[in-house]
């Protein structure tokens, strides 16, 4: 694996501080904007084949692959109620979902909208593809960037934190989104927390940034979103995963649903908070 040196993405600041570590990675936090971020990171060509594979390579190697979860259906069920109450899209509307790993939130969207909305997915790891596939949902792997298509919503749930470069990222993805249509982003706010109240384990070098509010915000703005609203939940606290031989605090591996009290009880302990923040897209 080769490493690459990086400055801040948000600021532009070559100046930061150590925060903290774990699998062999370092996460330092910008001294300009606190922007908290991987440094040095995988190469661009690395963090795509983790992507693509779910395999991530440090002191020890993440699989991050995991499988379909029913529990993140019944999780998403809530949140959209919560978030978007008795608003009903208009009819055939479309909707993408990036990064929409085992088809979780898609399932959840159909349960809610399906005689409104038009579904599609994508998504980079072809094992998740397959998942996703095996259960009626239209799937697909391809580059954003690349793509034709225009949607009235686009969903970037838990895929902020894996881009190399959010704010390019973004500017590249936003003409996927119809001009008045919606982005709902979902990340993690790290806005006042210390190594002692963020959720660990950071997952590194899979997630190779931790923004806080502002900078979302800011770099939504810049490239052609407004906010409508945002909204916070409990962090999901750690996903069912399966760990290959990782040293983290957790004494067992955690996997499957007989450890859930577990999971909960441990993310009880942190004070990180998800927040979904809908933004409508202007007129260039």
């Amino acid at each position: 694996m080769k490493l690459v040196n990086v400055i801040c993405y948000y600021c532009g600041s070559n100046r930061s501080s150590f925060f903290d570590s774990e699998n062999g990675f370092n996460l330092v936090k910008c001294d300009s904007c606190g922007l908290l971020y991987v440094n040095p990171r995988p190469s661009d060509e690395d963090i795509t084949k983790g992507a693509e594979t779910g395999l991530h390579q440090g002191e020890q190697t993440l699989d991050l692959t995991g499988s379909f979860n029913e529990e993140h259906v019944k999780r998403f069920n809530k949140i959209l109620n919560k978030i978007y109450g008795k608003n009903i899209p208009a009819e055939n509307s479309s909707w993408l979902d990036i990064g929409c790993g085992h088809g979780e939130f898609l399932i959840a969207l159909k349960q809610k909208y399906d005689s409104k909305l038009i579904f599609k997915g994508c998504e980079p790891n072809s094992v998740k593809v397959d998942s996703a596939v095996s259960k009626g949902l239209d799937v697909e792997t391809f580059f954003p960037e690349e793509h034709d298509g225009v949607y009235d919503y686009v969903s970037l749930l838990n895929v902020y934190s894996h881009l190399s470069n959010p704010l390019n990222s973004l500017n590249s993805w936003k003409n996927l989104v119809k001009t008045g249509g919606e982005l709902l982003l979902e990340t993690g706010d790290t806005t006042g927390l210390t190594t002692h109240t963020i959720a660990k384990p950071y997952y590194l070098p899979d997630h190779l940034s931790f923004a806080t509010k502002d900078i979302v915000v800011d770099i939504l703005k810049r490239v052609g979103f407004e906010i409508i609203k945002i909204h916070y939940f409990r962090h999901q606290g750690i996903p069912d995963l399966n760990l290959v031989n990782v040293p983290y605090d957790i004494k067992e591996t955690i996997t499957g649903k007989k450890n859930i009290k577990e999971l909960k009880k441990y993310s009880r302990k942190y004070s990180y908070r998800d927040m979904w923040i809908r933004a409508r897209r202007v007129e260039d």
